[in-house]
């Protein structure tokens, strides 16, 4: 979790309950676990709860023909890529 608002994705999660308990929580990202998008396998890809299939299909193949992706905006260059999706996975992805 890097945000607290990702709680209100949990089934029964209020905005009520969140802004009840939001002064007791700490976020730490420290040892959040980054995925390389120049380097992951499609098993492990979709195992992540914001990847859509398509998109992880689309990116390994394209990385197949040798496409490269150095920022997030080249991630854009896949069709089934989505703001939404690209905005919820951005801060799980990295590009070395």
């Amino acid at each position: 979790c890097v945000n607290t608002r990702q709680l209100m994705e949990v089934y029964g999660f209020t905005p009520e309950l969140l802004e009840h308990i939001t002064q007791n929580l700490t976020l730490d990202t420290s040892n959040l676990h980054k995925i390389n998008v120049n380097s992951v396998t499609l098993k492990e890809f979709i195992k992540h709860p914001y990847v859509e299939y398509y998109f992880a299909r689309d990116l390994i193949n394209l990385r197949s023909r040798g496409s490269t992706f150095a920022s997030p905006d080249d991630l854009r260059a896949i069709p089934s890529c989505t703001d939404t999706m690209l905005v919820r996975l951005l801060p799980y992805l990295d590009f070395k």
